[in-house]
């Protein structure tokens, strides 16, 4: 049992790095929306 809560912790880690890697680059298509005019 403990070694799938580690498994947990470890996915959710996981989920937590790749929602930041998905707000970041949903910021940088928001700027290049928005400098050169594309739809937002």
């Amino acid at each position: 049992i403990e070694d799938l809560r580690a498994y947990v912790a470890a996915m959710q880690a996981e989920i937590t790095h790749v929602e930041s890697m998905i707000a970041e680059k949903n910021k940088v298509q928001s700027a290049a929306n928005a400098l050169f005019g594309g739809v937002d």
